[in-house]
């Protein structure tokens, strides 16, 4: 037998050889009947493009999304997305500053009464090629953090330091010359763990990491 959706109510008739019975405490089971058709994760410009379908959204509440650029189990939320209610139903959400590498994506997807259940996890691989040529040292880091820049022109740029989380903990914008030239960020501040750096320049990223 189908259960319906919504509220569900079951009891066991527990019968007795001679013809007598009794009944069992009854137990309620909610069926949402929820399906998530289809999760996917696709690169588009510098940016994360999520999308995905619905089914059944009967009491769906929030869709929770979720990205890890570390490995498939230290997840963060970055947004959320309300549920509509419909039957079926169409969602899409950009992750702005995903980092270079692998980057992990789900959706934590959650109903009215508290409980929750997660898609599967989604990767999106973002290049680190650029023509900007940039060395960090040392590696690890103890209190000063070394930029060893290569540039063809005289230009501006950005360097943003991100820790394991995504969470920007510095930023500094530079001028660079033409030729080699040197930029020194002081570290002494940072707790220890894994670091990601972004440099911006006029048209070009480039990313790295580091230990502290």
């Amino acid at each position: 037998m189908n259960p319906s959706k919504g509220k569900n109510f079951y009891r066991l008739k527990i019968v007795d050889k001679d013809g007598g019975y009794t009944y069992s405490e009854i137990v309620e089971i909610f069926y949402s009947q929820f399906e998530l058709l289809k999760f996917s994760a696709t690169e588009a410009d510098d940016k994360a493009r999520l999308d995905w379908e619905t089914h059944a959204e009967l009491n769906t509440s929030v869709f929770e999304v979720q990205w890890s650029a570390t490995d498939t189990l230290s997840f963060k939320r970055i947004g959320t997305v309300n549920a509509v209610g419909n039957e079926d139903n169409i969602y899409q959400y950009f992750h702005e500053d995903p980092l270079p590498g692998r980057n992990f994506y789900r959706l934590k997807i959650m109903d009215k009464d508290g409980s929750f259940i997660y898609s599967d996890i989604e990767e999106i691989t973002f290049s680190e090629e650029s023509d900007l040529v940039v060395k960090i040292g040392p590696n690890p880091v103890n209190t000063n953090l070394t930029f060893y820049i290569t540039s063809d022109e005289n230009t501006t740029g950005l360097i943003e330091m991100m820790n394991a989380e995504g969470k920007l903990v510095l930023s500094k914008n530079i001028e660079i010359r033409a030729g080699n030239s040197v930029q020194h960020i002081y570290t002494t501040a940072l707790e220890r763990g894994l670091y990601f750096v972004r440099i911006t320049t006029p048209g070009q990223r480039i990313f790295l990491r580091f230990i502290k």
